[in-house]
């Protein structure tokens, strides 16, 4: 975590509850899991991406990825199809990026819940998508 703690603008803090109220689990993965918050500053709901300390410590490649993945969303422009970093908090025991909260679950819920999309709402999709990529294409980082 200490080279967390080096990037610029990442706010320090004892515990996550002093900046967030949690919330309930939205997804959970391999290497992090995703809680809802309320800022308790201005009452606005976001998502917390969770990295442990414990899970980055012992192996400086997650570190580095986690890292890598801050740098990415800090230089993605604003989109309405692209989820916006508002902050990365570290804490003792985790590394939390706070993101713009998206309500309908991941695109394998409504096939899940009403089977597969009509062709036209698939190519809607899909447009959406090849937007969303070519928004972070026409990022310049190097």
């Amino acid at each position: 975590m200490p080279a967390i703690l080096q990037m610029h603008n990442v706010t320090v803090a004892g515990a996550i509850e002093d900046l967030y109220d949690l919330k309930s689990t939205l997804g959970e993965g391999q290497t992090a899991h995703v809680l809802e918050g309320i800022c308790r500053l201005d009452q606005s709901r976001c998502a917390l991406k969770v990295f442990r300390s414990s899970s980055l410590r012992p192996d400086p490649v997650s570190c580095d990825a986690v890292k890598l993945e801050i740098e990415i969303l800090r230089l993605l422009p604003p989109h309405w199809l692209l989820v916006g970093l508002r902050e990365v908090v570290a804490t003792p025991a985790a590394v939390y990026l706070v993101m713009e909260l998206v309500g309908g679950g991941d695109l394998l819920s409504p096939i899940e819940r009403r089977g597969a999309f009509k062709e036209a709402e698939a190519c809607r999709i899909f447009a959406q998508i090849c937007e969303a990529v070519t928004q972070m294409h026409s990022v310049r980082c190097c």
